[in-house]
């Protein structure tokens, strides 16, 4: 199994639709690791043991307004072009940059500015 995709790769292989979110977590390094419970209806045949999934470089969380915690729309990615990353001391500066956008049930919204990198933190093999 693949573990370390782009943004794309995430996005086309599950759907996050009627997924929870159950913890985030902003880590030392730069990067946001959320725990997701994957919907079984939407993923049936995509259900690895994947315990979080890594968030690589989030270079902001742009917005994070909370009720509860499930996806009710698709989540969105938009490449953002010439991101001003000067600020940031430990990024490879060469990768590109995305803001992706979790829309939550009852106008809740996750929205998050990362470099194009994420991996997949499998069960077991933490």
């Amino acid at each position: 199994m693949k573990t370390e995709l782009s943004i794309q790769e995430f996005l086309s292989a599950y759907t996050l639709h009627d997924s929870n979110i159950l913890s985030t977590e902003i880590t030392w390094d730069g990067s946001v690791l959320l725990e997701i419970q994957f919907d079984e209806v939407w993923n049936a045949k995509n259900l690895e043991p994947i315990d979080r999934v890594r968030f690589n470089d989030v270079y902001g969380i742009v917005e994070f307004k909370i009720d509860r915690v499930n996806i009710v729309g698709t989540v969105t990615s938009a490449l953002i072009e010439n991101y001003d990353r000067d600020f940031v001391a430990h990024t490879r500066m060469d990768g590109l940059v995305y803001v992706i956008d979790f829309e939550f049930i009852a106008g809740g919204r996750l929205t998050i500015i990362c470099e194009d990198s994420i991996k997949l933190l499998l069960r077991g093999h933490l």
